[in-house]
């Protein structure tokens, strides 16, 4: 998560970056090409050319974790927008009760969920595991938030898909990972928005396996790309 522009980091959320030149200081000690890129993009560049062997021209990531960010393909390449402000869902609005707003990966990234269910529990360690344990012993409480959670991803995958125009969309998430269901339920509320729209096509959701490595994957895939200087060529990895 966060904004990359021109290998310096602009906007970070959960560690304070902004002041440090991390490019120069890598560069400077290990003598080797530094390039820093967005969590999520990376995942994007691991979507295609690891999965996908260069065969989509458009895709889009949702990574859920910490935060909620996206990476975006169009016509095979990562688009990065204004200032590598591209992708930033995790910022997008979304309605409280009493009329007020927030971010929407202040309510119902994965840590947010956790931070609100140890709370309206009274469990000072909750975890990724608790919640699922306590959601297939169907804990009203938790059944309640993630019920929540699969409407406001649904419908932000939907948005993002209509606005990016793809048909093709990776879901980043350990919490999925290690409960299907939730992904299930998500595919199905995401078919039930894009039926009532008689105009629409269908919106693919893919789940990403060994969520834990795409990131560390899609940073192989880039730092290839640069060192072969092939930035702009396809490159297909196992």
């Amino acid at each position: 998560m966060g904004v990359i522009d021109g290998n310096q980091i602009i906007y970070s959320p959960f560690v304070d970056l902004e002041n440090i030149d991390l490019h120069r200081m890598f560069a400077e000690k290990y003598k080797v090409p530094v390039l820093i890129e967005n969590e999520s993009n990376l995942v994007a560049l691991y979507a295609r050319d690891f999965l996908n062997k260069n065969t989509i021209e458009n895709l889009i990531v949702v990574s859920i974790h910490k935060g909620i960010g996206s990476g975006v393909i169009i016509n095979g390449n990562l688009f990065r927008g204004f200032h590598g402000q591209a992708g930033e869902i995790g910022q997008m609005l979304v309605s409280k009760n009493g009329g007020t707003y927030a971010d929407i990966e202040q309510l119902w990234s994965e840590d947010a969920m956790i931070k609100f269910l140890a709370k309206s529990l009274n469990i000072e360690t909750f975890s990724r595991e608790l919640l699922i344990k306590y959601l297939n012993e169907k804990n009203s409480v938790v059944e309640k938030v993630i019920a929540d959670f699969v409407s406001e991803i649904a419908r932000s995958i939907y948005n993002i898909s209509k606005f990016c125009a793809s048909d093709t969309v990776y879901l980043c998430s350990p919490l999925m990972e290690e409960e299907p269901l939730i992904f299930q339920k998500i595919t199905k509320e995401v078919d039930i928005l894009n039926k009532k729209n008689k105009r629409s096509y269908e919106i693919k959701l893919n789940l990403i396996d060994y969520s834990n490595q795409a990131t560390l994957l899609g940073a192989c895939s880039l730092i290839t790309h640069h060192v072969l200087h092939l930035d702009n060529y396809d490159l297909n990895f196992n």
